[in-house]
C-alpha cells in the first residue's frame, strides 16, 4: 500500500479511536449496509470501457455524537468482471478478469437535519484477482484500499438509503510482479441500524 493511503487510514482510525472514549457520553449502534452498483475498471493497458455489477456488504459499529457519527466496518466486496483485450502487436490476447475479497474501515457520516446525511469511507481490502485468458485460469491476492463518498436519507431511525461513490485500488502480485488497478464503484445503497 502506498504509505500515503496508510497514513490516511491510520490516521481516520486513530480519530475514531481517541472519540471511542466518548463512548460512555454517546449512544451508538450496529449496522448493515449493502451495495448494488456499477463498476468500471481503470486499467491503462486493458482496453475496455465496460462495465458490470459491483455489491459489498459492510457490518460495523457507530458512535453517534450530535450530528456525526464515526465507527469501524468490515465486510466483502464484489468489483465485478471485465472483458477486453490487450494489445501484443498483430494478435490482441482475449481477457477476463474481476476480483473480491474481505475489507475493514472506518466510517464517519455528518447529518444534515433530521433526515439527510453525508459519508465517507476509508479502508483496506485483501483482494484476490481472477484472471481468464482462453482455457488458462489464474488467481492472485494483494492488499489494496478504498475510500468513499455518499449522500442519503433516513426514512427512520433504523434505515437509510442513498448513493455513492467507491473507489478501489486492487493490487495483486503476479508472477513476482506487482501490479495496481483501479476500480470505480456507483451504487445504491440501504443501511440498517439496531
Amino acid at each position: 500500500m502506498s504509505k500515503r493511503f496508510t497514513i490516511a487510514v491510520a490516521a481516520m482510525a486513530l480519530s475514531c479511536i481517541s472519540t471511542g472514549s466518548l463512548a460512555a457520553t454517546t449512544s451508538g449502534q450496529f449496522f448493515l449496509n449493502g451495495t448494488v452498483g456499477q463498476s468500471t475498471w481503470h486499467d491503462d493497458g486493458f482496453n475496455t470501457s465496460k462495465t458490470d455489477t459491483a455489491t459489498a456488504w459492510r457490518f460495523g459499529y457507530a458512535w453517534n455524537r450530535d450530528q456525526l457519527s464515526y465507527g469501524f466496518e468490515a465486510g466483502y466486496a464484489d468489483l465485478g468482471t471485465v472483458r477486453g483485450h490487450y494489445d501484443f502487436g498483430a494478435a490482441p490476447l482475449e481477457l477476463s478478469g474481476g476480483a473480491t475479497g474481505p475489507l475493514a474501515g472506518v466510517k464517519m457520516t455528518y447529518r444534515l437535519g433530521h433526515r439527510v446525511f453525508v459519508n465517507a469511507r476509508l479502508g483496506w481490502m485483501h483482494d484476490h484477482l481472477d484472471l481468464r485468458t482462453g482455457d488458462q485460469h489464474d488467481r492472485f491476492s494483494g492488499n489494496g484500499g478504498y475510500v468513499g463518498i455518499g449522500a442519503g436519507y433516513n426514512v427512520s431511525e433504523h434505515f437509510g438509503v442513498g448513493l455513492a461513490y467507491d473507489h478501489y485500488t486492487v493490487r495483486g502480485d503476479v508472477n513476482g510482479s506487482r501490479t495496481q488497478d483501479f476500480v470505480g464503484v456507483f451504487s445504491g445503497f440501504a443501511e440498517v441500524r439496531f
